[in-house]
């Protein structure tokens, strides 16, 4: 199950949802935009 599904089930899927990790280590691999990401609409 993905952070997405789980959010929309227990009921926080309108919420803001913060990530903590290192970076630049942990998001080379993402398409970033001022340090931000959206997935799946969050």
């Amino acid at each position: 199950m993905i952070s997405v599904d789980s959010l929309e089930r227990t009921g926080y899927l309108d919420c803001s949802v913060t990530f903590i990790c290192r970076l630049p280590e942990d998001v080379t691999e993402l398409d970033l935009l001022d340090n931000h990401i959206a997935h799946l609409g969050k």
